[in-house]
């Protein structure tokens, strides 16, 4: 998406937004929340991923 020509965000079915990926994320509008909605996500995601990682190191770690 970074690198579209125009990206269009759509608000109740109509176009609410248009412009480029920097355009966009400067009106910090419909555009920016659902992009920093995301990045917000794939933080959390990789969090628990390291959780994961590091329980499961220390299940390795126990005695058998």
């Amino acid at each position: 998406m970074k690198s579209a020509n125009k990206i269009f965000a759509f608000r109740e079915g109509k176009v609410h937004e248009e412009g480029t990926h920097d355009e966009l994320m400067e009106k910090k509008g419909v555009y920016y929340s659902l992009v920093m909605r995301q990045l917000e996500r794939q933080k959390e995601e990789k969090k628990e991923a390291e959780r994961e990682m590091v329980c499961c190191s220390l299940i390795h770690l126990l005695p058998c």
